[in-house]
């Protein structure tokens, strides 16, 4: 059992800003696209992002402690934790470095390995790791974090997941309904794209 989770969003969004979905998105949806990381995109009518209902399953679930991971450039998140406080959880960032001769981050397990160089502390302790774009229900988080298992994860049965616009997503979600992740539909494909 754990009470500390990793979320990584120091992903650039590049699949998504490609996304021959784009244009059955809103201007405001579009432009959060290309302004912001995936897990701050509005996603309720109050404009509400991903990050907030992860955030909220995780309290539910029984974290305590939170370490975002998020790019060296990245304010967007900060900003967003200034401004937004959660009561319960200890919020801190980790910082994903892009090395030299890289344009984009090295990927999930770099991200864990400098959140461990930066945090040596979670090197001695159980902990779980999610994506910021993803947003896992307040049940599984809990599995997850309980489990006796050595290694675990959560996934889910492909065919139960159902892709969805952010429009569509906007005008329908609650916060207790809002399990799936945000996938993109593709306008004749008839699959989602991250």
């Amino acid at each position: 059992m754990n009470d500390s989770l990793i979320i990584l969003a120091a992903g650039l969004s590049s699949r998504m800003k490609k996304s021959k979905s784009s244009n059955i998105l809103s201007d405001t949806i579009l432009n959060q696209a290309n302004n912001v990381e995936k897990g701050l995109i509005g996603v309720d009518k109050k404009g509400n992002p991903l990050i907030h209902y992860l955030l909220v399953n995780a309290l539910h679930a029984g974290f305590e402690n939170i370490y975002l991971v998020i790019g060296e450039k990245s304010s967007n998140f900060r900003n967003y934790f200034r401004n937004n406080i959660y009561e319960g959880l200890n919020i801190q960032f980790a910082t994903q470095f892009i090395e030299n001769d890289r344009i984009k981050p090295s990927g999930t397990a770099d991200a864990v390995y400098q959140t461990l160089v930066q945090y040596p502390e979670l090197k001695n302790l159980n902990f779980c790791v999610c994506n910021s774009d993803n947003l896992y229900s307040k049940k599984a988080l809990s599995k997850i974090r309980t489990t006796k298992a050595l290694n675990a994860f959560i996934s889910y049965d492909r065919k139960c997941l159902k892709s969805v616009s952010y429009t569509h997503l906007r005008a329908h979600v609650t916060p207790e309904h809002l399990v799936c992740r945000l996938l993109l539909e593709k306008k004749k494909g008839g699959g989602g794209g991250g």
